[in-house]
């Protein structure tokens, strides 16, 4: 009975992970702007993910839009340039459970152009409050970042990591 209870229980945790969807990697597309004295940039900057760099925590992605002149005229389209804008804050909360990331202003070379500065960014993660477990992950980093505030060494690293795990689809905040 033991043993059979036992297989049981393996069967049915081995449905729940095959039945749930796999941790998607954060994801979402929002407009972005920037430009320097010489060149304008309006287009979209597409979320793929969170690391670390230089002991800062970033957010990683991708440009896609025109690169205008001055004058008006396109000077170039990026596609796919991949881009880190360094996170200035992450504001998790409990109620509702969400996470809300903003970013610095960022200077990104542009290949073949000059620099430009882009806009900084305030991105906002929403959770599905039915979702308990991911809820739950939620309220643990903000109350971590409640006890700690700064993220350096291995809370940086964790933080990166809840941030990927956390997956989903980043949107402009209100």
């Amino acid at each position: 009975m033991k043993r059979s209870l036992f297989l049981v229980a393996c069967l049915a945790t081995m449905l729940t992970v095959v039945m749930s969807p796999a941790g998607a990697a954060p994801s979402g597309t929002v407009p972005i702007a920037g430009g320097s004295t010489e060149l304008s940039f309006a287009g979209t900057f597409t979320v793929t993910g969170f690391a670390a760099q230089d002991k800062q925590l970033t957010l990683q992605g991708t440009l896609n839009g025109p690169l205008a002149s001055s004058n008006g005229g396109v000077e170039a389209d990026l596609s796919d340039l991949p881009v880190q804008l360094q996170v200035d804050t992450v504001d998790p909360t409990c109620q509702p459970p969400q996470v809300t990331v903003a970013t610095e202003a960022a200077t990104v070379a542009i290949p073949g152009f000059d620099t430009i500065t882009l806009e900084p960014l305030t991105l906002l993660r929403p959770v599905d409050p039915a979702d308990t477990a991911l809820a739950e992950q939620v309220c643990q980093v903000a109350n971590d970042a409640a006890q700690h505030g700064k993220l350096k060494g291995k809370r940086l690293t964790d933080a990166v990591e809840a941030l990927n795990a956390l997956g989903g689809t980043w949107q402009l905040a209100p």
